[in-house]
């Protein structure tokens, strides 16, 4: 391999380091952007609707909700993004490509939130958990298309990382995209309260210990 091979194929497969660097301030802004859909009761407000603060406060709980449930979502996703990027040691632009689209999915987090938060309880919710169980199964979809590129014949994973370990976290990273696809069902053909639940069971499991902290313990 000439100089001119060596120099193309550094800048097509190099350390991932500037692609979770950007992933993380994505991940970072959005979640924060997260608190500005709760809303502070003015002084002015409580006078108009004549209401106490407690009142104006506990009116919001389906904003708190909602705030809480994509909170936890969007860590346990930005936990397993870094997981994945331990495991990944260089990248092209296939892999930047497929990272785009996997923070697409969380870039409108604060707007499928706010919509969530806007119409629980409401007529309308049905489509809202559709809205937002669906934009949680494409995010997932390409999370799974991000990890199955890179582990494919260990194509940009660490050469010594043991098979089982790559199947193990792949059995896993599926569950996600098939339980949003199932609360976005449930929601289309029943109700939207039954997606919801689903959506809230899904997080809470995802606390658990993960497949990483078990392969490296």
């Amino acid at each position: 391999m000439n100089f001119s091979q060596q120099q193309v194929s550094t800048q097509q497969e190099i350390a991932p380091n500037r692609v979770l660097a950007f992933s993380d301030g994505v991940f970072a802004f959005a979640i924060t952007l997260l608190i500005l859909n709760i809303h502070v009761p003015l002084p002015q407000e409580l006078l108009t609707t004549k209401k106490s603060l407690l009142d104006a406060l506990g009116e919001q709980w389906p904003t708190y909700l909602s705030f809480l449930l994509s909170f936890l979502i969007v860590g346990i996703v930005w936990g397993n993004h870094h997981t994945m990027f331990s495991y990944i040691k260089r990248s092209n632009h296939a892999l930047v490509v497929l990272n785009l689209l996997l923070l697409l999915s969380i870039v409108v987090l604060p707007f499928i939130a706010a919509l969530l938060a806007l119409y629980i309880g409401t007529p309308e919710q049905q489509t809202a958990v559709l809205i937002y169980s669906g934009v949680w199964a494409i995010g997932g979809f390409f999370y799974n298309m991000l990890w199955w590129y890179s582990s494919w014949n260990h194509r940009l994973l660490d050469k010594d990382l043991p098979l089982e370990t790559v199947r193990r976290l792949t059995r896993r990273y599926l569950f996600g995209p098939l339980f949003y696809m199932l609360a976005f069902g449930l929601s289309f053909f029943w109700n939207g309260t039954l997606g919801l639940g689903l959506c809230i069971l899904l997080a809470l499991a995802y606390l658990l210990p993960t497949v990483a902290d078990r392969v490296r313990s």
